[in-house]
């Protein structure tokens, strides 16, 4: 059985936050707390409603996403964050997960896919759609063929090989049942190794920005 979420939605176009209102308004399970416009709103209500998920747009007003996002999770961490943003830039998606986003999708993605992402990240599983897979997956290539991934006290960091296989089965357009297949893992399985994932994506966001900072 779906668990009942309660969730906001941060998003500065009206119509797009309506939309997505509107959309989600079939699922019983699903209770909006709130609409924020802007990146101190967000926080404001966050901490002030203390939802179980946030649908976070990235380009806000007074304060960007990726830093909303921050705050919320420095002051509460158990309160899921799903991006969900027209931009698709390896740096702008490495930097969501490293501020503590638990997933990644599109404007442009369905009401369904949207609610499963919802689902997905209150079981603390990672979320992403193939077109952010894909861009990940280009990403760390693109690391690899320059050299190791280090911080700045010369420290390693690799992405493992079960890592690349799911994000690459995710970049293909496969679902979950399907992966687990392919990979020789049960569903409950695959659902640890994506939180694994999830981590490791966090710590790779935190160690790009870092090198992009010095």
């Amino acid at each position: 059985m779906d668990q009942n979420i309660n969730y906001m939605i941060v998003e500065d176009q009206e119509i797009v936050s309506l939309g997505l209102q509107m959309s989600l308004e079939q699922y019983d399970n699903l209770h909006l707390l709130g609409l924020a416009r802007d990146g101190e709103q967000a926080v404001e209500m966050a901490l002030s409603l203390k939802p179980d998920v946030i649908i976070m747009d990235l380009g806000l007003p007074k304060l960007d996403g990726i830093e909303a996002t921050r705050k919320i999770i420095q002051k509460l961490p158990s309160v899921k964050v799903l991006i969900m943003s027209s931009r698709d830039k390896a740096r702008d998606i490495f930097a969501c997960f490293a501020v503590g986003a638990s997933g990644y999708c599109r404007k442009d993605a369905s009401s369904s896919e949207v609610y499963t992402s919802m689902q997905a990240i209150m079981s603390g599983q990672l979320t992403i759609e193939a077109t952010i897979a894909g861009r990940i997956l280009a990403c760390w290539r693109d690391l690899q063929s320059s050299g190791a991934v280090t911080d700045n006290q010369g420290n390693s960091f690799a992405l493992s090989e079960t890592d690349l296989q799911i994000i690459s089965l995710i970049a293909d357009g496969l679902n979950n049942n399907t992966i687990a297949d392919k990979l020789g893992l049960t569903v409950d399985s695959l659902s640890q190794q994506k939180q694994l994932l999830k981590n490791n994506l966090a710590i790779l966001g935190a160690l790009m920005v870092e090198s992009n900072d010095t």
